[in-house]
């Protein structure tokens, strides 16, 4: 019965170290943070921000707060030159974005959101890929 105690506490103290630690950490110096706005909605809540390293296949992805803050943890970004992309409901970043991050320091990009528009200009990327649909009669 002793045993399993002892086992059961320190399966607790593992679980404690693995998840709740890093966590905690969320507040330490971020690789790359910023603020999501909008003309029309101010601070945007809820918007995924993507960073994807030049010459990578893996993007990482984060989600902004209340505050439209977002904040990427350092140990996910590596130093180089990132690809900036987002995924917001009616809202698309204007033109391309790119970050440079730096071993040790925190690079600040803030990101202002334009209203998509259904029409495709230069430099303009569609958030939804083009679907075509044929009818049968």
């Amino acid at each position: 019965m002793q045993q399993r105690t002892v086992v059961s506490r320190s399966i607790t103290v593992l679980a404690f170290v693995l998840f709740a630690l890093p966590g905690l950490a969320l507040g330490a110096d971020p690789a790359l943070t910023g603020k999501v706005t909008s003309a029309k909605e101010g601070a945007m809540e809820g918007v995924l921000v993507s960073a994807k390293k030049s010459g990578s296949t893996i993007t990482t992805t984060v989600v902004t707060d209340a505050g439209g803050v977002y904040r990427f943890p350092r140990e996910r970004l590596e130093p180089g030159q990132y690809a900036i992309r987002i995924r917001a409901a009616g809202y698309d970043l204007e033109g391309r974005v790119n970050a440079q991050i730096e071993a040790q320091k925190t690079a600040t990009l803030d990101l202002n959101l334009v209203a998509s528009d259904v029409r495709q200009g230069p430099g303009r990327q569609s958030v939804f890929p083009a679907v075509t649909y044929r009818l049968k009669q």
